[in-house]
């Protein structure tokens, strides 16, 4: 017969919706909740008395590395440790499951008996991703301000049902019995509305540090997404220059967390969704954004793309294209950059996929130059006088040198990166690319106009760029050639 300690452990831990996994002094499992049976594929019965690393099989990703030593975790010091960011929980049946959580070895009372120690754990699921009551201590600033850039929308409608609704009571027979829904039914919006009001007022967003280092939140958020999307190929590049955001570090993982979801839903497990960042510095501003110094933020796929009528509608709360069954993760993007001063722009083509770029203030007297960061070193080629200065002016915004205002720097130099930009129809008329690029090229972009041609290149150094050129398409394309890097460590990539 158990002891009232033990059981009591276990009604607790079945309770729970997180996987609870129960051990010994020994370190051998007593019990499983129904939660880790179900993403185990063990049972208690058959699990009982096996070592805990026999049931719970973790393994780190990357590299693959088994986590064999979780009894000595438990068992010995520490009353918590957390599992590294993208551990795979094996499943009896071979099944690899992202899981977050921990280990944990509760402290020795004098007389207590039963259990003292486990292991818990959540499925890590793109649910769990976008849920953002689950993110870390942030959720609710999150929740808040998706409350603010909701309450507009919502009391629009709700103008739109109250006009219709006294519409319906000026025509209808029984006016006793409609003027009697009708009052009901404007009760019922009154509270509504001031649900919406005390969502958005309840309080300001938390104090605290408002400023986000830009490539720590990528690298989180990346390895979060890889752990939940395995099959979708993944690229990142942004400078180490892209510093600080003016924006609390966990805002800035749940926009970059819910950009990603959502393109990796689209892209599915054979696509691509691409990220980079960038500085910028705004002196003249665009018919969208304000001048001003940006980290801008690009998520991208290739997959079916969103049409104009669903793009038009995309950040409204509740809207769904599809391929977002919860309606919240782009309009809770929305709300938290716009809230933070900041702008979001989406673009996309039927067929070629989908980009969404937000704008956030860089933090205020943080300056982040680094010697290793490469400083594309750019020359155009071919371009009219209106094309050319565009380019410029987009170039020099992002950090890059013009060579003919490059003086004494050197195609040699370290850290440089040449790149040269011209057009298709240049291109054509010196008799292709190898003839335009010059000794010493790393990488070409060609501006072209999709609609005249369809533009291809076997060579590795040639990228095609959409006319018209748009700032977002520029700076993801010198992102992708001049500041690589690996999705899994950060790390920079030739």
């Amino acid at each position: 017969m158990k002891d009232p300690g033990s059981l009591f452990m276990e009604i607790m831990a079945d309770a729970v919706s997180d996987a609870v996994v129960l051990v010994n002094g020994e370190g051998r499992v007593t019990f499983l909740n129904h939660e880790a049976r179900r993403l185990s594929g063990f049972g208690t019965g058959n699990a009982s008395g096996m070592e805990l690393d026999s049931v719970c099989r973790l393994v780190e990703r990357p590299p693959g590395k088994p986590m064999n030593d979780l009894a000595s975790m438990v068992t010995g010091g520490g009353s918590l440790q957390d599992l590294p960011l993208g551990t795979l929980l094996v499943a009896a049946d071979g099944q690899e499951i992202p899981v977050s959580g921990a280990v944990f070895r509760l402290p020795d009372r004098a007389g207590a008996a039963g259990h003292a120690a486990g292991a818990v754990f959540r499925d890590m699921d793109t649910g769990w991703l976008l849920d953002p009551s689950l993110r870390q201590a942030q959720s609710a600033d999150a929740l808040r301000a998706l409350a603010r850039g909701a309450s507009s929308g919502v009391d629009d409608l709700l103008t739109v049902l109250l006009a219709r609704l006294s519409g319906i009571a000026r025509e209808q027979g029984d006016r006793a019995a409609v003027l009697r829904h009708v009052r009901e039914a404007r009760k019922l919006a009154g509270r509504i509305s001031g649900l919406l009001e005390n969502l958005s007022s309840f309080a300001p967003l938390r104090g605290g540090p408002d400023t986000g280092n830009v490539g720590r939140a990528i690298e989180t958020s990346v390895m979060a997404f890889l752990a939940a999307f395995r099959n979708t190929r993944t690229r990142v590049a942004y400078p180490d220059r892209t510093g600080y955001a003016a924006m609390q570090p966990g805002l800035l993982e749940q926009v970059l967390v819910n950009l990603l979801i959502h393109g990796g839903r689209a892209a599915g497990e054979d696509g691509t969704v691409t990220l980079t960042a960038c500085r910028l510095e705004l002196t003249d501003g665009t018919p969208t954004v304000g001048s001003g110094d940006y980290v801008m933020i690009s998520v991208s796929d290739d997959g079916p793309g969103i049409p104009g009528n669903d793009l038009r509608r995309i950040f409204n709360p509740f809207y769904s294209a599809g391929m977002n069954g919860y309606g919240l993760g782009l309009p809770a993007v929305h709300s938290i950059v716009r809230g933070c001063g900041g702008v979001v722009r989406a673009d996309s083509l039927p067929g070629r996929g989908s980009r969404f770029t937000v704008y956030i203030p860089s933090a205020a007297g943080i300056e982040t130059e680094t010697v290793t960061d490469v400083l594309p070193l750019v020359s155009i080629r071919g371009l009219d006088g209106t094309s050319a200065d565009r380019v410029r002016r987009l170039c020099i915004s992002m950090g890059c040198q013009l060579e003919e205002d490059a003086g004494t720097v050197s195609e040699n130099s370290p850290g440089s990166f040449r790149l040269m930009i011209t057009d298709s129809d240049h291109i054509t008329s010196e008799g292709g690319a190898d003839a335009v690029m010059d000794p010493g090229t790393d990488a070409l972009l060609v501006l072209v106009d999709r609609s005249v041609r369809s533009p291809s290149s076997s060579d590795p150094l040639v990228s095609f760029l959409d006319l018209p050129l748009s700032i977002e398409g520029l700076a993801e394309a010198v992102a992708l050639r001049a500041w690589r890097r690996s999705p899994a460590t950060g790390e920079p990539q030739e």
